[in-house]
């Protein structure tokens, strides 16, 4: 932890962004979610098997999300950050169409540079 005062160290700075992120994904301000994903982004969600490139095409996979899942929320339980990675631990909660629960772990691997998300790996 850097001192008060003091500038934030360069993993508190990408621990910050990612915090962001998620406050903006929760609050369903995805431009201001997507302020935060550098616009050549690696997307890549291993569990369904998506992979795609691009600021823009990230952002229509969340558009997607929202409209298929209205009342979802990504709850962080645990956040590592270290060097240029920050990986959060998350509790995905929703309701489907026809009003049943829906929740999933998901883990998240983030790689950040000058302050954006470069690289996104999801797991779960």
């Amino acid at each position: 932890m850097s001192e008060i005062g003091s500038r934030p160290t360069p993993e508190e700075a990408n621990l910050a962004v990612i915090e962001a992120y998620w406050r903006a994904w929760n609050d369903k301000r995805l431009s201001d979610a997507a302020d935060a994903i550098a616009t050549d982004a690696h997307f890549h969600h291993f569990t369904l098997g998506i992979e795609v490139h691009g600021r823009q095409a990230i952002l229509d996979l969340m558009e997607k999300s929202l409209a298929m899942l209205p009342e979802r929320r990504s709850t962080v339980v645990h956040s590592l950050a270290a060097d240029d990675h920050v990986i959060t631990e998350n509790r995905y909660e929703a309701r489907t169409e026809s009003g049943q629960p829906l929740t999933k772990d998901i883990c998240y691997v983030f790689r950040l540079d000058d302050g954006q998300i470069v690289e996104w790996r999801e797991y779960g």
